[in-house]
C-alpha cells in the first residue's frame, strides 16, 4: 500500500491500540511509542514535504491528516529539518489535547506558537517524565555537534525508559567519539534506532546532511552494548534512501536487529 502495511483507516486503529511495549514505525525517523496506559510520538511526520520543484519529496505518502492522528501524551522533536519536525502535527495535537508535552531542542520550541504549558525545555543531558516514559536528551553530531546557546544543543538524540525497557534513539547523527561515550554511558540498552543512510559527496552538494552509513550503525550499536538495532532514515525521502539489504548484510551474524515496516507494529 505505497510503502505502508495497512490503509490509513487502519493505522489509525493501530496506533490508538498500540498495547504495553509496542512501538509503531511512521516511515523515516518515525516512532509512535507504547506503555500500555500512555504514547509519545518522536520524530514523526504525518505531513507532505513538497521539493522546489513542487513535487512530494515523500517516497512513502502521508498517511493521513494531522487532525485524524491519535492523541500523544508526548511529542519528541530531535531536530528542526522538516523531515522531522511537523508542526501541523504539533498544532493539531496541542489544540486537541492542551496537556501534551513537546520535547525539543529550545531553538525550536522558541519559535512554536503554542502555550508555554506545552513546551518541555530540558536542555542537554536533561530529563524529563511523561506518564511512565522517562526521557533524556543527548547531543549528537549531525556531522558536526551545534548548539544555539551553551547547554542547549539544536541536535538530540533521546534516551527513553518505558516499561522495563530502555531505547535509545538518535535522530540524525554520524558516530563520533563523544557521542559513542555517551551512548555507552546509558547502559543498559534494549534498542538502538540508528539511521543508515549514510552520505557522500553528491547527497552533500544537494545539501542533504549525511548519517551513519549501515556498517558505521552495526558498529556503534554493537559497541554501545545495544541489545538489538532498529535501523531507521532509509525508506521515505525521494533522493536520500538506502538499499536496507546493505543494511541486513552488515548486522546479520554481528547483532539482532528489527526491519521497520510503515504502520506494522514491533513488540519491544
Amino acid at each position: 500500500m505505497n510503502g505502508w502495511d495497512c490503509s490509513s483507516e487502519e493505522l489509525i486503529d493501530r496506533i490508538a491500540g498500540l498495547r504495553e511495549r509496542e512501538m509503531m514505525p511512521i516511515s523515516q525517523c518515525g516512532f509512535v511509542l507504547s506503555d500500555g496506559k500512555a504514547r509519545i510520538a518522536i520524530d514523526v511526520l504525518v505531513s507532505d514535504m513538497a521539493g522546489s520543484d513542487g513535487r512530494s519529496q515523500r517516497l512513502v505518502p502521508p498517511p493521513f491528516q494531522a487532525d485524524d492522528m491519535p492523541l500523544m501524551d508526548g511529542i519528541l522533536v530531535t531536530h528542526s529539518h522538516a523531515d522531522h519536525l511537523d508542526v501541523p502535527m504539533i498544532l493539531s495535537q496541542v489544540r486537541r489535547n492542551p496537556s501534551v508535552q513537546v520535547v525539543a531542542p529550545s531553538s525550536i520550541l522558541d519559535g512554536l506558537d503554542i502555550p508555554a504549558g506545552n513546551k518541555a525545555y530540558i536542555g542537554d543531558y536533561g530529563m524529563v517524565s511523561i506518564g511512565g516514559f522517562s526521557i533524556t536528551a543527548v547531543p549528537v553530531p549531525h556531522m558536526e555537534y551545534h548548539e544555539s546557546a551553551p547547554g542547549h544543543s539544536d541536535f538530540y538524540g533521546y534516551a527513553i525508559s518505558f516499561a522495563g525497557l530502555r531505547v535509545f534513539h538518535s535522530g540524525d547523527a554520524v558516530a563520533k567519539p563523544r557521542l559513542l561515550s555517551d551512548a555507552k554511558a546509558l547502559a543498559p540498552l534494549d534498542y538502538a534506532i540508528l539511521p543508515v543512510n549514510g552520505r557522500d559527496a553528491e547527497r552533500e552538494s544537494r545539501g542533504i546532511i549525511g548519517n551513519m552509513h549501515p556498517a558505521e550503525a552495526v558498529s556503534f550499536a554493537a559497541a554501545i552494548g545495544a541489545g538489538k538495532l532498529i535501523p531507521m532514515h532509509f525508506d521515505m525521502i525521494r533522493g536520500n534512501t538506502v538499499d536496507i539489504g546493505s543494511f541486513i548484510a552488515e548486522a546479520e551474524g554481528r547483532i539482532g536487529y528489527a526491519v521497520p515496516v510503515p504502520g506494522r507494529a514491533i513488540r519491544l
